[in-house]
């Protein structure tokens, strides 16, 4: 510092100083900010993501990254008696939690003293709204095992797109779709979920199998169905997935081996059928599209449960609860007698202009364990050919189907599923059958029509750094220069006031 002079060293340091506290800042806001989603991303009114701003733990530890880490394949399993803590310097609107596997019922309480039951309907994502405007604690009781991916908790506000808010699969059903697997919805029967959900039709979807075996492919199946605009809580089956067999005979075997017989499928879909009453059923093609044969026995199982749902002798149990239902129409996929032909290539309004089968298109794509295989190309098609109608889609088209039975009798337009039929939510009630419950509510809208929820859009926003970064760097840099330039100036003057010297050395030579 002998450049300026003992009395401008204080000074160069401060600033150096303050140059560093930037850089300091800047990295600290920087992982800040990466954890956060930004403000600008959510419109006004919707809630904002503040893990970053909570405290949570378990029995005094600090909660693993593992269940903040927005990953649906990594989590935690917790024993009995297990309770959470989470503390927050806001308040808090919201909590949303993906878990692993089926949970139990837990308890929630908000700041010590409000307690509710949550987990009755058993959904895998769960989203539980705060009443309480200050509430600033949460803890969560698992009185059972419980196996969780990820815990969200939110500012006050609407919940975001990626957030999942289902409602219970209750009431009847204009609709009953019978998929075997969890993309089997997405891929023989694509565009028929968006298609129902812009005609304001309750559907209700039911997979012939479950994907216990993986940790994936359950959350695949909810992230799907929520692309495609659907609220209404999926039933799964308990038949698990198998092998891929090549006939139903096979498919059959593989099944008994692990304790269901053909009685006890058939058994399940007839109390499905007098449940929940649909007006329209969609099963799988006779020969089980590309020969899977447990698409072949959901097929031939969903035949024969429409026809025993009439019987009050078959299958007394369901009878006795739900009476007898006698399906007005029912639809057998790529079925040649009395075939139709989907619109599902019409723009939608409700989409903001995307046809019910591009919704679809997008929905696979939450398939993610599935997209290495050939069903890729077959809906979407490849890079140098793109498909982006269903008819493009050449061998087992989502659009053509055939009307197996029918008490409404024959389609004359043949353009969608709907014709003869009235919508529960348009029908007068219904208070002469007792065991008819009373119609559920049209389907309520969860994100905004003209953006359904994408793969890349069913999780937080990105978090952009680069901005700060930049700022950073660029506020270190003007610091620099202008410390050189203040060095550079007094220099300037401490020259002006030294004397200068003879060249001889005799003395001084003033100017």
């Amino acid at each position: 510092m002998k450049l300026v002079g003992k009395r401008y060293a204080g000074f160069a340091v401060c600033l150096s100083l303050f140059a560093s506290l930037i850089l300091a800042v800047s990295f600290f806001g920087i992982k800040a900010y990466t954890e956060t989603p930004e403000k600008g991303d959510l419109p006004k009114g919707v809630a904002d993501c503040i893990n970053d701003r909570c405290i949570m733990k378990i029995e005094d530890r600090i909660l693993s990254a593992d269940l903040l880490d927005n990953r649906e394949n990594t989590y935690r399993v917790f024993p009995g008696g297990t309770t959470i803590e989470i503390s927050s310097f806001l308040p808090i609107g919201g909590i949303y939690i993906k878990f692993d596997r089926t949970p139990p019922k837990w308890v929630l309480t908000v700041n010590n003293e409000d307690a509710d039951i949550c987990g009755q309907y058993g959904f895998l994502h769960e989203f539980q709204k705060i009443i309480s405007e200050n509430a600033k604690k949460l803890t969560l009781y698992f009185e059972q095992q419980v196996s969780i991916c990820d815990i969200y908790v939110f500012s006050q506000g609407s919940p975001p797109p990626f957030v999942q808010v289902w409602r219970p699969p209750t009431g009847r059903a204009d609709i009953m779709l019978f998929s075997t697997h969890s993309d089997d919805d997405q891929l023989f029967f694509a565009g028929a979920i968006p298609d129902a959900v812009a005609k304001g039709a309750e559907m209700q979807v039911c997979y012939f199998t479950n994907h216990w075996n993986t940790h994936t492919r359950p959350h695949e199946l909810l992230n799907g169905l929520w692309t495609c605009g659907l609220d209404r809580y999926p039933i799964v089956g308990d038949l698990p997935d198998t092998v891929r067999t090549m006939s139903e005979k096979d498919a059959l075997l593989d099944f008994n081996s692990k304790g269901f017989d053909y009685d006890t499928i058939l058994a399940s879909q007839v109390e499905l059928l007098r449940k929940y009453k649909p007006q329209i059923i969609l099963v799988h093609d006779f020969k089980g599209e590309y020969g899977h044969g447990a698409h072949i026995l959901n097929s031939h199982t969903c035949r024969e449960a429409v026809v025993a749902a009439c019987d009050s002798a078959r299958f007394p149990d369901s009878y006795r609860q739900y009476g007898v239902w006698d399906t007005p129409k029912t639809y057998i996929h790529l079925y040649w007698r009395n075939a139709i032909s989907c619109d599902i290539d019409t723009p939608l309004e409700y989409f903001g202009g995307k046809t019910a089968y591009q919704v679809s298109q997008q929905a696979f794509l939450c398939h993610i364990s599935q997209l290495p295989s050939r069903y890729t190309q077959w809906l979407l098609g490849t890079e140098e050919k793109p498909i982006t109608k269903s008819s493009e889609f050449y061998k087992y088209s989502p659009k053509y189907y055939g009307l197996w039975r029918s008490t409404v009798g024959p389609d004359i337009k043949k353009t969608d599923f709907y014709e003869n039929i009235v919508l529960y939510r348009d029908q007068k009630p219904d208070t002469t059958s007792p065991s008819n419950p009373s119609s559920p509510s049209s389907p309520s809208s969860h994100t905004s029509p003209s953006s359904p929820t994408s793969p890349t859009t069913s999780q937080p926003a990105a978090h952009r750094t680069a901005p700060i970064f930049a700022a950073a760097v660029a506020a270190i840099l003007l610091s620099l220069f202008i410390l050189g330039a203040i060095i550079w100036i007094l220099r300037r003057k401490e020259d002006k006031r030294r004397p200068a010297r003879n060249v001889d050395g005799a003395g001084p030579k003033h100017r």
